[in-house]
């Protein structure tokens, strides 16, 4: 085991990973995606409805409108930015405390070899790999297809509306997507890296 853990092949799963980011991508849609969509509705509003308060004759004023848009924008990228890479990094971390390995970062023929690249991805772990992401595929779909239906008339009226209903309406399907999407990946990750615990294979494609 020690020999192992100093070559890097220990248990990792990076559907845990995924699992982890798509957790931090449901707390930024519920916490951070209604405030921050709103700062930035209400500037662009400003900007489009009062064109004449934004001068654009020098470059000062250039700076100040781009300035402007940059803040508003920030309060709805800072958040998702920030949250996948704490949940992203900590999953990872959680599940194995990072160390040094030379021996992966090592030149090796095989992996510059086409042959040993159509083995890895045609190999037994590529058609695992595959399987699972065809498998979030078609359960994504499923779900998606499930909540427009549902909701089918209901997004087509709000087309209509006025913005923060359309956006009312959108971040509610988004939540239903997201809650089906959470369970769906956390079956995933506990299947996947029940297995590399058991075999004690490391995830490494």
């Amino acid at each position: 085991m020690s020999d192992a853990a100093e070559k890097g092949n220990v248990p990792f799963s990076r559907e845990v990973t995924m699992f982890a980011s798509t957790i931090g991508i449901y707390i930024f849609f519920v916490f951070f995606m209604p405030q921050g969509f709103t700062t930035l509705a209400e500037a662009l509003k400003d900007i489009f409805e009062q064109p004449e308060a934004w001068r654009i004759e020098t470059s000062t004023d250039v700076v100040a409108l781009v300035t402007h848009i940059f803040w508003s924008t920030s309060a709805l990228m800072i958040p998702i930015f920030a949250l996948l890479v704490v949940f992203g990094l900590g999953s990872s971390v959680l599940q194995n405390l990072p160390s040094p390995v030379l021996d992966r970062i090592a030149p090796k023929m095989n992996r510059i070899s086409p042959i040993g690249g159509l083995k890895r991805i045609y190999g037994a772990q590529g058609l695992v790999e595959f399987g699972k992401s065809l498998f979030k595929i078609i359960i994504v779909s499923v779900v998606i297809v499930m909540v427009l239906k549902n909701d089918y008339y209901a997004s087509l009226e709000s087309m209509f509306s006025d913005p923060l209903t359309i956006f009312t309406t959108l971040t509610g399907d988004l939540n239903e997507i997201m809650i089906v999407i959470l369970f769906a990946t956390a079956t995933i990750a506990v299947v996947d890296f029940s297995g590399h615990a058991t075999t004690g294979t490391p995830n490494c494609a």
